[in-house]
């Protein structure tokens, strides 16, 4: 269906229902709804197998990334620093992430929501969930390298520091998204005089969307973005001030941290900017009572599920540890972890 307002907005209906922009959807109550992924008007021919494809090439690649990542770091006692076992957490909610995509894809090519009404609440909680664990991870390794690599004894992170701070991350990302599994529900609407299901919200009367939504672009968008942002140039502004303070002798090798320092940092607010900013900045307009189209939905919220297969090719690739254990797991061959890792 075309034309839906994205239902971050309690309406002034009875059941607290989104209002929306629409020409036929409507449900029980005779409420206009948003379908989330069920389209019954798609905008054009083979829309659904396009997204299907680029859906299972995403969920491929994160499984096989992030499963490679969690063996290389936990079949190598050594590749178990602080920083590792971060990327280790940010692995496991991208595989919990990548988890919902079957759900995605089955609802764009079938139209309707077949999964019953307890899946209709857990997929989109648990997409929420370990979306927002995602992000904060992100966060915390910028903060945990840049504490790592400053120079004092005093900065360095303990690992029970470390475990700490993941068990409140994953705490605040349990927490956070209950409103939107309590609102989520399984809905009927009428199409031409065909009657369709669908996993859709229904926010109660009287809650302040507005104000929650905007919550969580604060909490899991903004202030992450500024820390990495922050703490990558930190970072690079130690690394060059340590290569011009050690002179010539070290500058080949100092030279070849700092450029892989600046691509590691370009790439990892690239990926996260370019693929998770199209969600945000929708959610945002969704706020401002824009009207949205599942298509647009669906399009930016592959954008961010494509954010599950980036993480470990740019941390396993700029990882040097974690590389190399990729490289001795698929040739057999010695561990060789004496390198060093940013």
């Amino acid at each position: 269906m075309s034309g839906y307002v994205f239902p971050l907005r309690a309406s002034t209906e009875s059941d607290g229902e989104a209002m929306v922009r629409a020409t036929c959807p409507v449900d029980e109550d005779n409420t206009t709804v948003f379908t989330f992924f069920s389209e019954f008007n798609t905008q054009w021919q083979g829309q659904a197998a396009v997204e299907s494809v680029i859906l299972v090439g995403i969920l491929l690649a994160a499984v096989t990334g992030n499963v490679t990542i969690l063996l290389a770091i936990f079949r190598n006692p050594q590749l178990r620093t602080n920083t590792n076992l971060v990327i280790a957490s940010l692995a496991v909610s991208d595989l919990l992430l990548a988890a919902g995509i079957p759900f995605i894809l089955v609802t764009r090519v079938t139209r309707h929501w077949v999964f019953g009404q307890v899946t209709c609440k857990g997929v989109v909680y648990v997409q929420f969930m370990c979306g927002m664990c995602s992000i904060l991870n992100l966060a915390f390794i910028s903060v945990e390298r840049y504490m790592h690599v400053k120079p004092s004894p005093s900065g360095l992170v303990s690992r029970r520091t470390v475990l700490v701070i993941l068990a409140l991350s994953w705490l605040l990302s349990v927490a956070f998204p209950v409103p939107v599994a309590l609102a989520q529900r399984e809905r009927t609407i009428y199409c031409d005089g065909t009657k369709y299901v669908f996993c859709g919200v229904s926010w109660p009367g009287g809650f302040r969307t507005d104000v929650y939504l905007a919550s969580i672009v604060v909490i899991f968008f903004m202030a992450p973005l500024i820390a990495m942002c922050v703490c990558y140039t930190k970072l690079f502004l130690l690394v060059r001030r340590s290569s011009l303070a050690s002179g010539s002798g070290t500058s080949g090798r100092t030279s070849r941290i700092q450029l892989r320092l600046i691509k590691m940092s370009a790439a990892i607010v690239a990926a996260f900017l370019l693929m998770l900013l199209p969600f945000f900045v929708l959610s945002f307009l969704g706020v401002e009572g824009a009207s949205i189209t599942s298509s647009e939905f669906t399009a930016t919220l592959i954008l961010a599920l494509a954010n599950t297969a980036a993480n470990p090719l740019i941390y396993g690739y700029f990882n040097t540890g974690i590389r190399h254990e990729v490289k001795a797991m698929c040739t057999c061959s010695a561990r060789d972890t004496h390198e060093g890792q940013v």
